[in-house]
């Protein structure tokens, strides 16, 4: 009942391509953020983070769809004043 509203995805799901330019982001800051990194380019979604040396690693190597808690939630009440 958890689980029924959310889609699960596996790797094996995402091309190759998105895994190796995932890695060439994250290689010199946290490998382990490879996933997040793919599923998020290959879903083009952002990644909402508060891991603050990843943020700003990936945001000097070019990669800006990183969003912290703050920014989402300025992101809420802009929406919610339209």
């Amino acid at each position: 009942m958890v689980t029924k509203p959310i889609l699960f995805f596996s790797g094996i799901h995402i091309p190759e391509f998105y895994w190796v330019k995932a890695e060439q982001l994250v290689i010199n800051i946290d490998p382990k953020d490879t996933p997040y990194v793919a599923f998020s380019m290959f879903l083009k979604t952002k990644i909402w983070s508060g891991d603050k040396v990843l943020r700003n690693g990936l945001i000097l190597n070019g990669f800006k769809k990183v969003i912290n808690t703050e920014e989402l939630f300025e992101l809420r009440e802009l929406k919610r004043k339209s």
